[in-house]
């Protein structure tokens, strides 16, 4: 009778040693959960826009060639990493667009930051055709929004896999005469 008692007892002291740790490995993954490897979004962070060439001329013939320089940081806050598909910078003049450029997907590792730089030329035949061009040249600026947005997939430990989706927009004023440009960033995150 004894050794029942006894036995029941083990058994009732090893299960209790048995929740007590499985409590403890709940609580202890909730915690790394909510403050390590929840998913958070990248930060994106849009530079100002630089002018690499500008060309205008109205004689001979009406010549108009503008390269513009784009930069995006993107910073992975993740413990895991960030990676994201090809995709598209799409530059507007007005509402109509005048430009595309290309960006190759990438991966960013974890607590990473990296640089994505693209160049944009300006489609003349584009801009020209705009029925505010003449309006612009005589004003000595051109006024143009770019739109980039990056669709990815958030990878922590092979476990944790959420997707993510950066854009970023600029308002960007190119001066013809000065030959610079200037632009105002902003970026905004989904998951």
């Amino acid at each position: 009778m004894d050794s029942g008692n006894k036995s029941r007892r083990g058994l009732k002291i090893c299960c209790a040693c048995t929740a007590v740790i499985i409590a403890i490995l709940i609580v202890t993954s909730v915690i790394l959960y909510f403050t390590m490897l929840k998913p958070k979004q990248p930060i994106t962070i849009a530079h100002p826009v630089t002018l690499q060439r500008i060309e205008f001329g109205l004689f001979p013939a009406l010549r108009l060639n503008i390269t513009l320089g784009l930069v995006v940081t993107i910073k992975n806050r993740n413990y895991g990493s960030f990676a994201y598909k090809d995709t598209t910078t799409y530059i507007s003049y007005r509402g109509g667009l005048v430009a595309e450029a290309p960006i190759t997907g990438d991966k960013i590792q974890s607590r990473g930051k990296l640089n994505v730089t693209t160049s944009v030329e300006i489609i003349a035949d584009r801009l020209i055709i705009n029925p505010n061009f003449w309006m612009d040249v005589n004003a000595g600026s051109f006024n143009f929004s770019s739109s980039t947005t990056l669709k990815g997939r958030v990878n922590a430990f092979n476990i944790l896999k959420t997707d993510a989706t950066a854009q970023s927009m600029c308002d960007i004023t190119v001066y013809i005469k000065a030959g610079f440009a200037n632009s105002t960033c902003y970026s905004k995150l989904k998951m």
